[in-house]
């Protein structure tokens, strides 16, 4: 059986990328790896990741991947503290938070967050977030930094898949430049296996992180850094933008032609969302879309109670347009058996 995917683990690039990436890595001159490269990272790339994130303030530093990022921030605000985590969330964070010993406090709407008290840090996806695709209003953001500036607290922004915006690029939370730090993937953007993370924040807050950084390891690999430089250039992005909106098009037309809803309508990023009844039971819809021959994600990771909520997050990165119907039409069905036993 053929197996497609609208899972979160696979991106599939448009074929003229893949092939400059290929060519990318095949003129790496591997004797560079014979010394380690610069724990800021290489110069280019956070040339290219400050042109990636043109609204964010701040150098760049490179890491290992946008996880060893949230956990060098996390380490950061300081064992024990008090962390406001918007939910759904990225499901590492949840583990991070409580190898550090914070208590965490979930939050979904900014009223939510105004209400929860003393906080040390705000922990959010500002923007394209996942599953909806859609960023914060700027009232939203404002009033986020009007509650860290109250509570001295620190904001991280983890938006993972910002540079994929269909229009324009979004604007970061207003947050206190000495009190902020924003997260990209570009693991997330051009390939899962190249593990590539960045921040970007103020000069003291970098050093510090970099600091830290070296009691992970002294250096992101260099190779590594190059390849992925060739997924991240203008004419990449753009050409990756453009396929993904049309296939997030594709997906939404699907759904609306399957289920009457197509969900909201993403601003950017590689999500689409699907609204479903309160009582389907999201474990068994899982396991039969996968006995059908379709690979589809929970959601019980990205909350605190590790309770699944009345949707899926469909991944339209993991599959061509072609396979987008045929995904649909066993999602369909795979519900339609699920509700009937």
């Amino acid at each position: 059986m053929t197996m497609l995917s609208l899972q979160s683990n696979t991106v599939l690039l448009p074929d003229e990328t893949l092939s400059e990436l290929d060519a990318a890595l095949k003129a790496i001159d591997v004797r560079r790896a014979a010394s380690y490269a610069d724990t800021w990272g290489d110069l280019a790339l956070r040339d290219d990741v400050k042109r990636l994130t043109p609204n964010w303030t701040g150098e760049a530093l490179i890491t290992g991947s946008a996880t060893q990022a949230l956990m060098l921030s996390l380490q950061h605000v300081g064992r024990g503290k008090t962390l406001a985590i918007q939910v759904p969330c990225y499901f590492g964070v949840l583990r991070q938070a409580k190898e550090l010993a914070m208590t965490v406090k979930p939050w979904h709407t900014v009223v939510e967050l105004e209400e929860l008290g003393a906080i040390d840090a705000i922990l959010l996806t500002s923007n394209l977030t996942p599953p909806s695709g859609r960023s914060l209003p700027e009232v939203d953001k404002q009033r986020v930094a009007k509650v860290a500036r109250q509570n001295d607290a620190w904001v991280i922004e983890d938006n993972a898949y910002e540079p994929l915006w269909f229009e324009c690029a979004p604007t970061p939370v207003p947050a206190d430049p000495g009190r902020s730090i924003r997260i990209g993937s570009l693991s997330k953007i051009v390939s899962p296996d190249f593990r590539v993370g960045f921040v970007r924040a103020d000069k003291a807050t970098l050093e510090a992180l970099r600091a830290r950084k070296i009691t992970m390891e002294l250096s992101t690999p260099r190779f590594i850094q190059e390849a992925a430089r060739a997924g991240i250039t203008s004419q990449a992005l753009d050409r990756w933008r453009h396929e993904l909106k049309s296939r997030v098009n594709t997906m939404r037309r699907a759904l609306i032609a399957a289920f009457g809803v197509g969900g909201p309508v993403p601003e950017g990023g590689p999500y689409v969302e699907l609204p479903l009844p309160d009582d389907l039971d999201i474990r068994a819809l899982v396991v039969r879309c996968k006995e059908n021959g379709l690979l589809i994600d929970e959601n019980r990771h990205h909350y605190i109670d590790g309770q699944s909520r009345p949707y899926l997050r469909l991944h339209c990165g993991s599959i061509g347009a072609k396979d987008i119907p045929l995904a649909i039409d066993i999602l369909q069905r795979s519900i339609k058996e699920i509700c009937r036993t």
